[in-house]
Protein backbone atom coordinates (compact mmCIF):
# COMPACT_ATOMS: atom_id res chain seq x y z
CA UNK A 1 0.00 0.00 0.00
CA UNK A 2 1.00 3.61 -0.60
CA UNK A 3 3.06 5.81 1.66
CA UNK A 4 3.86 9.53 1.58
CA UNK A 5 7.56 10.14 2.17
CA UNK A 6 9.41 13.24 3.37
CA UNK A 7 12.76 13.93 1.70
CA UNK A 8 15.37 16.44 2.80
CA UNK A 9 18.96 17.22 3.59
CA UNK A 10 21.88 17.68 1.24
CA UNK A 11 21.40 14.30 -0.43
CA UNK A 12 17.60 14.47 -0.44
CA UNK A 13 17.43 11.34 1.65
CA UNK A 14 14.24 9.92 3.16
CA UNK A 15 13.61 11.62 6.50
CA UNK A 16 10.36 9.85 7.28
CA UNK A 17 6.87 9.21 6.04
CA UNK A 18 3.26 8.43 6.72
CA UNK A 19 3.55 4.71 6.97
CA UNK A 20 1.98 2.29 4.54
CA UNK A 21 -1.75 1.89 4.04
CA UNK A 22 -1.11 -1.83 4.46
CA UNK A 23 -3.28 -3.08 1.59
CA UNK A 24 -2.15 -3.77 -1.96
CA UNK A 25 -3.83 -1.88 -4.78
CA UNK A 26 -4.64 1.11 -2.54
CA UNK A 27 -3.15 4.57 -2.94
CA UNK A 28 -2.89 8.05 -1.53
CA UNK A 29 -3.44 11.00 -3.86
CA UNK A 30 -0.87 13.54 -2.70
CA UNK A 31 -2.32 17.01 -3.24
CA UNK A 32 -0.31 19.83 -1.75
CA UNK A 33 1.79 21.29 1.02
CA UNK A 34 0.54 24.59 2.42
CA UNK A 35 -0.21 26.51 5.60
CA UNK A 36 -3.74 25.72 6.78
CA UNK A 37 -5.66 27.43 9.55
CA UNK A 38 -6.15 30.96 10.81
CA UNK A 39 -3.33 33.50 10.73
CA UNK A 40 -1.19 31.49 8.32
CA UNK A 41 -1.62 28.29 10.26
CA UNK A 42 0.73 25.37 10.41
CA UNK A 43 2.22 23.77 7.30
CA UNK A 44 0.52 20.51 6.39
CA UNK A 45 0.86 17.83 3.76
CA UNK A 46 -2.55 17.02 2.28
CA UNK A 47 -3.70 13.84 0.55
CA UNK A 48 -6.86 11.89 -0.15
CA UNK A 49 -6.62 8.39 1.22
CA UNK A 50 -7.94 5.83 -1.28
CA UNK A 51 -9.91 8.29 -3.46
CA UNK A 52 -12.16 5.57 -4.97
CA UNK A 53 -13.00 3.75 -1.77
CA UNK A 54 -12.24 5.68 1.41
CA UNK A 55 -12.80 9.19 0.01
CA UNK A 56 -11.14 10.82 3.01
CA UNK A 57 -8.92 13.89 2.95
CA UNK A 58 -6.02 13.88 5.43
CA UNK A 59 -4.02 16.80 6.73
CA UNK A 60 -0.62 15.80 8.12
CA UNK A 61 2.10 17.67 9.98
CA UNK A 62 5.78 16.87 9.60
CA UNK A 63 7.06 15.82 13.01
CA UNK A 64 10.61 16.17 14.28
CA UNK A 65 12.62 13.51 12.50
CA UNK A 66 10.44 13.69 9.38
CA UNK A 67 7.57 11.37 10.18
CA UNK A 68 4.08 12.47 9.17
CA UNK A 69 1.24 12.57 11.67
CA UNK A 70 -2.39 12.83 10.59
CA UNK A 71 -3.89 15.79 12.47
CA UNK A 72 -7.26 16.27 10.72
CA UNK A 73 -9.48 14.21 8.42
CA UNK A 74 -12.78 14.66 6.60
CA UNK A 75 -14.78 11.95 4.84
CA UNK A 76 -16.97 12.24 1.76
CA UNK A 77 -14.55 13.97 -0.62
CA UNK A 78 -12.44 12.69 -3.49
CA UNK A 79 -10.01 13.71 -6.21
CA UNK A 80 -10.03 10.89 -8.75
CA UNK A 81 -12.54 8.86 -10.75
CA UNK A 82 -11.88 5.20 -11.40
CA UNK A 83 -10.33 4.74 -14.85
CA UNK A 84 -9.55 8.43 -15.35
CA UNK A 85 -6.08 9.71 -16.24
CA UNK A 86 -6.92 13.05 -14.63
CA UNK A 87 -4.95 13.69 -11.44
CA UNK A 88 -5.63 17.45 -11.27
CA UNK A 89 -8.97 17.43 -9.46
CA UNK A 90 -7.74 19.46 -6.50
CA UNK A 91 -6.32 22.89 -5.71
CA UNK A 92 -5.12 24.82 -2.69
CA UNK A 93 -6.35 28.42 -2.57
CA UNK A 94 -8.23 30.94 -0.40
CA UNK A 95 -11.46 31.12 -2.42
CA UNK A 96 -13.68 32.88 0.09
CA UNK A 97 -11.30 35.72 0.98
CA UNK A 98 -10.98 34.91 4.69
CA UNK A 99 -7.16 34.53 4.53
CA UNK A 100 -7.40 30.80 5.22
CA UNK A 101 -6.37 28.31 2.52
CA UNK A 102 -8.90 25.70 1.44
CA UNK A 103 -8.12 22.37 -0.17
CA UNK A 104 -10.56 22.43 -3.08
CA UNK A 105 -11.75 18.90 -3.95
CA UNK A 106 -14.87 17.17 -5.26
CA UNK A 107 -17.60 15.67 -3.10
CA UNK A 108 -18.02 11.89 -3.26
CA UNK A 109 -20.79 12.17 -5.88
CA UNK A 110 -18.71 14.46 -8.15
CA UNK A 111 -21.57 16.97 -8.23
CA UNK A 112 -20.07 19.66 -5.95
CA UNK A 113 -16.78 21.42 -5.44
CA UNK A 114 -15.90 21.51 -1.76
CA UNK A 115 -13.55 23.89 0.05
CA UNK A 116 -12.03 22.08 3.04
CA UNK A 117 -10.40 24.20 5.76
CA UNK A 118 -8.65 23.43 9.02
CA UNK A 119 -10.59 25.17 11.80
CA UNK A 120 -10.29 24.71 15.56
CA UNK A 121 -8.32 21.48 15.23
CA UNK A 122 -10.60 19.82 12.69
CA UNK A 123 -11.13 19.63 8.94
CA UNK A 124 -14.46 21.17 7.90
CA UNK A 125 -16.40 21.91 4.73
CA UNK A 126 -16.01 25.70 4.59
CA UNK A 127 -18.13 25.96 1.44
CA UNK A 128 -19.70 23.86 -1.32
CA UNK A 129 -20.52 24.75 -4.91
CA UNK A 130 -23.10 22.73 -6.84
CA UNK A 131 -21.91 22.08 -10.42
CA UNK A 132 -25.38 21.34 -11.75
CA UNK A 133 -24.18 17.96 -13.02
CA UNK A 134 -21.18 15.67 -12.77
CA UNK A 135 -17.68 17.17 -12.70
CA UNK A 136 -15.45 15.37 -15.15
CA UNK A 137 -12.15 17.19 -15.45
CA UNK A 138 -9.45 19.32 -13.87
CA UNK A 139 -9.84 22.03 -11.27
CA UNK A 140 -7.88 25.14 -12.16
CA UNK A 141 -7.33 28.44 -10.42
CA UNK A 142 -6.81 31.79 -12.13
CA UNK A 143 -6.64 35.29 -10.70
CA UNK A 144 -8.77 38.12 -12.06
CA UNK A 145 -6.92 41.43 -12.36
CA UNK A 146 -10.08 43.52 -12.42
CA UNK A 147 -13.81 43.32 -12.88
CA UNK A 148 -15.78 44.78 -15.71
CA UNK A 149 -17.56 43.95 -18.94
CA UNK A 150 -16.84 40.38 -19.92
CA UNK A 151 -15.33 39.59 -16.55
CA UNK A 152 -15.84 36.05 -15.34
CA UNK A 153 -15.55 36.98 -11.68
CA UNK A 154 -18.58 36.32 -9.48
CA UNK A 155 -20.44 39.46 -8.43
CA UNK A 156 -19.54 38.76 -4.80
CA UNK A 157 -15.83 39.12 -5.62
CA UNK A 158 -15.09 42.71 -4.70
CA UNK A 159 -11.31 42.69 -4.41
CA UNK A 160 -8.66 42.89 -7.10
CA UNK A 161 -6.74 39.68 -7.77
CA UNK A 162 -9.65 37.59 -6.51
CA UNK A 163 -9.16 33.89 -7.34
CA UNK A 164 -11.48 32.42 -9.94
CA UNK A 165 -12.13 28.69 -9.77
CA UNK A 166 -12.54 26.82 -13.04
CA UNK A 167 -14.01 23.34 -13.29
CA UNK A 168 -14.93 21.58 -16.50
CA UNK A 169 -17.79 19.13 -16.37
CA UNK A 170 -21.56 18.90 -16.10
CA UNK A 171 -22.23 18.44 -19.81
CA UNK A 172 -18.99 20.12 -20.94
CA UNK A 173 -19.99 23.51 -19.57
CA UNK A 174 -17.33 25.81 -18.18
CA UNK A 175 -18.14 26.66 -14.57
CA UNK A 176 -16.63 29.82 -13.20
Amino acid sequence: GAEVRVYGGAGMSVLGGSGSIGLSGRWRHQLLHARFGAEGGEARVVDVLTPHLGKEIEFMTVEEGGSLRVTETLSGVTTHQLGSRNLDSAAGVDMDGDNVVEAVVMDASWSKLVGVQVQDGGAVRAWEWDLGGEGTSNIGVAYAEERGAGSCVDSAAEEEHMPVLLAIGAGSKLHV
